[in-house]
């Protein structure tokens, strides 16, 4: 039998890993506490609020519940609407009581669409991401754990699996190759501007205020720190080229223009909200630009359309020319 001894200093090296250990371990517990206790903050915060939406369990049915005056009902009542006039386009009539309002779309006959062509569906989805102004990243996490995280839904889940979903798209993020942190500041503000036009052409096709919309909404629904950098920087680039407009065009003119044509040919709600997000822009240290939502973005994404619309003649890549250094300061900092 052999017997060894430990070395005092071989023991104090040991020791010093194992203290390195115990910290690095106390740093994580006192994250995920923290972490726990910011969540359990914003869900006691949000009980009531109709701002919010409200689940509630009752029977052994799970409940959610909108306001229609708040950005997320607004945004299911334009989802219904627009499942209403999918089946009214596939079967002819208008759906009834018992008639699923997500159904097959290749049935011959209303039909439940199945988790599987659900799931299908994502993966065709997160493929045009992009064209929609989602991040590929956040589709395919939804598409792994089964549900999607938003920083204004993300009271209705645990911390637990807020935790989870994040770290899913944080995974599915840098398997694109893509990560954000081998990209200049520079080279990230090009890229945000040039999918913007993408929008902007597609509001200028359509007329309607869903592309801005569900752009925004891709924008601000990233839950935590990594949401609102992705929110500010869209408001940066397109509050950049509004001042730049307006830098190139004292009188205020292209402005009004551009005004005009959304009072126009959109909705009247995209015109006050046009109206209040230029408010806000003679007030750069409003909270709302370190945290932008959906409405400000929405108007920001029409003001720009307005601009293309009329000083630029229709053409979206007009709005390049002010995508340069800014000419003062910028509303979201």
């Amino acid at each position: 039998m052999i017997v060894g001894r430990v070395g005092q200093a071989d023991r104090g090296g040991r020791s010093g890993q194992a203290g390195e250990w115990q910290r690095f371990a106390l740093a994580r517990f006192a994250d995920e506490a923290e972490r726990r206790e910011r969540h359990a903050r914003i869900v006691v915060s949000r009980v009531g609020d109709p701002n919010y939406v409200q689940r509630s369990e009752r029977g052994g049915w799970t409940t959610y519940e909108w306001s229609a005056e708040s950005a997320e009902g607004r945004r299911m009542l334009d989802a219904v609407r627009y499942q209403q006039e999918a089946f009214r386009a596939k079967f002819g009539r208008d759906p009834g009581p018992d008639d699923p309002l997500f159904f097959d779309p290749d049935a011959d006959e209303p039909v439940q669409l199945t988790r599987e062509q659900a799931l299908k569906g994502l993966s065709e989805l997160a493929e045009r991401a992009e064209e929609h102004g989602w991040p590929p990243a956040m589709i395919k996490a939804w598409q792994e754990v089964g549900y999607v995280v938003t920083r204004a839904n993300m009271h209705t889940f645990s911390a637990a699996q807020v935790q989870a979903y994040e770290e899913a798209v944080r995974r599915h993020w840098a398997a694109e190759e893509r990560p954000d942190e081998d990209m200049s500041p520079d080279e990230l503000v090009a890229e945000v501007a040039h999918a913007t036009l993408k929008i902007v052409a597609k509001t200028l096709e359509t007329e309607a205020e869903w592309p801005a919309r569900r752009v925004a909404a891709g924008f601000v629904r990233f839950s935590g720190e990594e949401g609102r950098e992705t929110a500010r920087l869209l408001a940066y680039v397109l509050t950049r080229r509004v001042f730049a407009c307006h830098h190139e065009n004292p009188e205020a003119t292209a402005i009004a223009e551009a005004q005009a044509w959304v009072a126009e040919h959109l909705e009247p709600a995209a015109a006050t909200a046009v109206q209040e997000a230029l408010g806000l822009m003679e007030c750069p240290d409003a909270p709302v630009w370190q945290d932008p939502d959906e409405d400000l973005l929405a108007a920001l994404i029409w003001l720009s359309t307005g601009l293309a619309a009329t000083s630029g003649g229709g053409d979206p890549q007009w709005l390049r020319r002010f995508d340069g250094p800014p000419p003062g300061h910028c509303g979201s900092g």
